[in-house]
């Protein structure tokens, strides 16, 4: 998840023309409709299909490096630090990991800081 935070204010019709063009079954079929929206298959398929890709190893080192240079250039609060962290993620169209995960990772960037 984290490329769509909030997948319940999602219009039905924007998830099933989604599923149209993966070529998946419409959402509105499926009776459980909001188990399915939770579906992780689902998700995937819809964020490749955005050019979203999953926060690796490797996107974690960079926004490590990325977020220690931030804080290089000025003081920032936790919370302004996490906002600047979602918008560069977003920028390189990578899901955002869980919020547990990317808290830890900027706490150790701040008290490394």
């Amino acid at each position: 998840h984290g490329f769509i935070e909030k997948t319940d204010e999602l219009s039905i019709v924007v998830v099933n023309y989604l599923c149209r063009q993966l070529e998946i079954e419409p959402l509105s079929y499926v009776p459980s409709f909001d188990a399915r929206r939770q579906d992780p298959q689902y998700k995937g398929i819809i964020a490749r299909y955005l050019g979203y890709h999953a926060f690796s190893d490797y996107e974690k080192t960079q926004l490590e490096a990325w977020l220690v240079n931030k804080l290089k250039e000025s003081v920032m609060k936790k919370e302004a630090l996490k906002a600047e962290a979602l918008d560069y993620l977003t920028s390189r169209q990578v899901i955002f990991p869980p919020a547990i995960t990317l808290g830890r990772l900027i706490g150790k960037v701040i008290k490394s800081a």
